[in-house]
């Protein structure tokens, strides 16, 4: 495979992947646990978005204002009737109104006849609040701050900023028309007193809470305010503001809504505000000026007719009286005459037509003060007029058959009693109307009041903590998936082999017995201590790791590899520091003893190499005194407390390590060992760290590189192996170190297979 690798490395251009598109090929399998790996890779990645998204969310809780939302139901009926209705022809006739239509009532409702009443009445259009610290004060101040203590002075009041507790009640603003809309600013002082400023902070007028304050502003326009009430510390500043009329009804409407429910003739009022009290006054102000207008509106009516039977009772009692007279006077003049009873029957028929014409004639006239001639009332009317007058013709000629004497009777009688008909229907219906305007109720009623809220709409304290909490776990998932995904990093051996042509030997799971071992003898893994003649060796101290498994294999596959060798040492190496090397070397070197071979390890990192800690020795006398001072072999070779296994530790580091390396020293140093001893191991500095590695690999028999799961590029093991195999370093294949696998391989215990887990961890021993 390494003679397939030089082919690629030799052939023009760049470095080419033996196998292709090494991803594509990993993804092949379809292989789920990877998102569990994944997941787990980024634990604490997606921690991290969670605890910060909780405490986003946390925070708008904290700063958000809350709303606060209460309702009101209002029905309305859609044939009401009033007191008196039906109590006479007159009082009872329509103007050519209809039933009370929902969806007319529901924008009377929502019209500025309605909520232009409500914002005058609670002075909706004044506004008049603290002035908080930016962002934070309004939230500190609802939260932590209580009436009591707004009057004492916190150590974090800036600047005249409220902190809670502080009121303030304006009766009455009145400013000129270039300050509308313009927010003031009113300065509390001592002694109740206070100073109003302009944007310009300019003083423009001063007064005292209780007391009227006026400023002439020229052009017959004033400046007047009226505070009733005010608690807050001196210097406490306050931001008043006369809101435009319209302005402030359509901020109303903005948050007062109306519908019905499913065609009952109900209608649910609901408003929305920042103030739990002032929403249930303001919604229980909308639906009373809602039904004292529809009262008014329906009395209206009433009024109208009373005005107009006032206007003509005087008229009709003045006819009624003149018909008398004129009657009484042609019977004194005739004397003692009698209607027969044909006449008596003709006159009957005409005072009911007369009758009727007059009150359609009054109902005419009375329209004619509300509406045009166009209305369709008005051709209503006329038919009926024109029908009644044509009866009434067609009676009047028969009176001219009778003699005159009965004519001229008939004529006086009928005067008089069709004005006595009317003038008494005229005094009923006036009666009547009276009645009905005092007892006019309406089309609506309310059912329901507004109640105060018993709790904000929103923001709610569950919703936002478990939306954050979701959101963040979503975020975080994604964050770790994108940041996989760009990382571009391995995390299985097989993509290794396929990418590189080199043979994984072994697959080592991270080993947490390691990490014991070197907290309790060294102390913090941050700050080493030295100690000698203490092993922290897993293959020496803890038999029964996990780790030993994956060891014992690759020492099964080196003794096969180094056979067609001929030659016995082998460099362990690595793409980078904090692969694991030195561990690996220095615990595989002992696992190779157990086998009753005479291992020697030598630390040919003369950089950093610290291989003598995990054996307990002095590294005094090592590699570096050997090749510059001209040690003998016997002197820098230590024994270690595993048996069978010896140690070249480091010496001390001196400053050409690399030179030191390519010493014939060092050469003839290598030669002779591998003929005393049955494994040479060689720990290295990483490839392309350092030129060391190349050095020795060329005179090692065999070179292992020991590569991290989920910590390197491709192109970054790419890299390596070229370096080694253009400098004819033997490279055999791959040690895969923490592999990042949920389950990879059984073990063998109790006469049955038991499944274990690799746990992925990044820390490295």
């Amino acid at each position: 495979m390494s003679e397939y690798i030089q082919e690629q490395i030799e052939a023009p251009g760049h470095y080419r992947q033996p196998f292709g598109d090494y991803r594509k090929e990993a993804d092949e399998g379809g292989d789920f646990p990877k998102f569990g790996h994944v997941l787990w890779d980024g634990k604490w990645l997606l921690a991290a978005i969670v605890l910060c998204s909780i405490l986003v969310g946390e925070a708008y809780y904290f700063i958000a204002t809350p709303v606060y939302k209460t309702n009101a139901l209002v029905q309305v009926e859609k044939n009401a009737k009033s007191l008196a209705t039906g109590l006479s022809e007159f009082a009872s006739q329509s103007d050519g109104g209809g039933e009370a239509s929902t969806s007319a009532e529901i924008e009377i409702l929502q019209s500025r006849m309605v909520l232009g009443k409500v914002v005058e009445e609670l002075h909706l259009d004044l506004e008049a609040k603290p002035k908080y610290f930016p962002f934070l004060g309004e939230a500190v101040a609802r939260h932590y701050r209580s009436q009591e203590d707004a009057v004492s002075e916190p150590w974090f009041n800036l600047s005249g900023y409220a902190w809670g507790g502080e009121k303030i009640k304006v009766e009455k603003l009145i400013v000129p028309d270039g300050l509308l809309g313009a927010s003031l600013t009113l300065v509390a002082g001592k002694e109740s007193r206070f100073m109003l400023l302009d944007a310009e902070e300019d003083v423009l007028l001063e007064g005292k809470v209780g007391q009227g304050a006026e400023r002439d502003m020229g052009e017959g326009q004033y400046l007047r305010l009226f505070v009733s009430y005010l608690k807050a510390r001196p210097g406490t500043r306050f931001v008043l503001r006369r809101i435009p009329g319209l302005a402030a009804t359509n901020a109303l409407r903005g948050s007062f809504s109306v519908k019905e429910k499913g065609g009952s003739g109900m209608l649910e009022l609901a408003l929305s505000g920042s103030d739990r009290i002032a929403v249930e006054n303001t919604l229980n102000a909308i639906a009373d000026n809602y039904l004292r207008q529809n009262v008014e509106h329906h009395s209206e009516e009433a009024e109208k007719r009373l005005v107009f039977l006032e206007e003509q009772l005087p008229l009709m009692k003045e006819r009624l009286e003149a018909s008398e007279r004129a009657y009484n006077a042609h019977r004194q003049r005739l004397g003692a005459v009698d209607i027969q009873f044909e006449t008596q029957s003709l006159l009957n028929q005409i005072v009911n037509l007369e009758s009727e014409l007059r009150l359609l004639e009054l109902q005419k006239g009375e329209l004619q003060r509300k509406f045009t001639r166009t209305h369709p009332r008005f051709t209503e009317l006329d038919g009926q007029i024109k029908q009644r007058q044509a009866d009434l013709d067609a009676l009047n000629k028969k009176t001219t058959e009778l003699p005159d004497t009965q004519q001229e009777l008939l004529r006086f009688e009928r005067d008089v009693r069709v004005s006595t008909e009317l003038y008494t229907s005229m005094l009923n219906s006036l009666q009547e109307l009276r009645i009905a305007k005092a007892g006019t109720l309406g089309s609506v009623r309310i059912i329901d009041h507004a109640l105060p809220p018993l709790g904000p709409e929103s923001p709610q304290q569950a919703h936002v903590r478990t939306l954050s909490l979701i959101g963040g776990l979503f975020l975080g998932v994604v964050m770790v998936f994108v940041r996989n995904a760009f990382r571009a990093v391995l995390d299985d051996p097989d993509q290794v082999e396929k990418a590189l042509a080199l043979p994984v030997y072994a697959n080592i799971p991270h080993c947490k017995e390691q990490n014991r071992l070197i907290k309790k003898h060294w102390g913090r893994k941050d700050k080493v201590l030295q100690k000698t003649e203490v092993s922290v060796l897993v293959a020496h101290e803890e038999k029964g790791a996990l780790v030993l498994e994956s060891l014992r294999s690759l020492r099964t596959a080196l003794h096969f590899a180094m056979l067609n060798t001929g030659r016995n040492s082998l460099l362990i190496t690595g793409p980078r520091p904090g692969v694991g090397k030195t561990f690996l070397s220095a615990n595989l070197a002992a696992v190779f003893t157990q086998s009753g071979k005479r291992v020697l390890i030598i630390d040919a990192d003369m950089r950093r190499g610290h291989l003598h800690r995990y054996f307990g020795v002095v590294p005094n006398q090592g590699l570096s005194g050997y090749i510059s001072k001209d040690l003998e072999i016997d002197t820098v070779i230590q024994p270690t407390l595993v048996d069978g296994l010896d140690i070249i530790p480091t010496g001390t580091y001196p400053p050409n390590p690399s030179e030191l390396l390519m010493h014939e020293r060092f050469a003839y140093l290598l030669k002779q060992v591998e003929n005393q001893y049955e494994l040479v191991l060689v720990d290295s500095p990483p490839v392309l760290s350092a030129t060391d590695a190349v050095i020795v690999g060329h005179l090692a028999a065999a070179t292992l590189m020991v590569v991290r799961s989920g910590l390197h590029p491709m192109r970054e093991l790419q890299d390596a192996a070229k370096r080694l195999i253009r400098n004819e370093v033997n490279l055999r294949g791959i040690i895969f170190n923490d592999v990042p696998v949920v389950a990879r391989g059984y073990g063998y215990g109790n006469g049955k297979y038991a499944y274990y887990a690799y746990k992925y961890d990044r820390s490295v021993a």
